[in-house]
């Protein structure tokens, strides 16, 4: 049996569980001015990307080494969009 042609069943690692962990992952390493240092010590606070884009500034800052500055860039929706943005850019690269 044939699709008709105005399907898509080509697979999106952006619409998958997995590829989204996968964007997260990367969305964390692309906020300007946040090294790999910065990555590890939310990942060891937080446990995932996913956790640390949940959290709001005030709870992000408890983290060890993570000052006001960047904790307000990781919770700003904006900000977040634009990495996002850049890490797309990457996958499909």
């Amino acid at each position: 049996m044939q699709l008709p042609p105005s399907e898509d069943t080509t697979p999106s690692i952006f619409s998958s569980q997995s590829g989204q962990s996968l964007l997260d992952w990367l969305s964390l390493s692309c906020f300007p001015g946040i090294g790999r240092t910065t990555v590890l010590r939310l990942l060891e606070a937080f446990g995932s990307p996913e956790q640390v884009f949940q959290s709001g500034s005030a709870k992000i800052c408890t983290a060890e080494g993570i000052g006001r500055k960047i904790a307000e860039k990781i919770s700003d929706p904006v900000q977040v969009r634009h990495a996002k943005k850049r890490a797309e850019e990457i996958l499909v690269q």
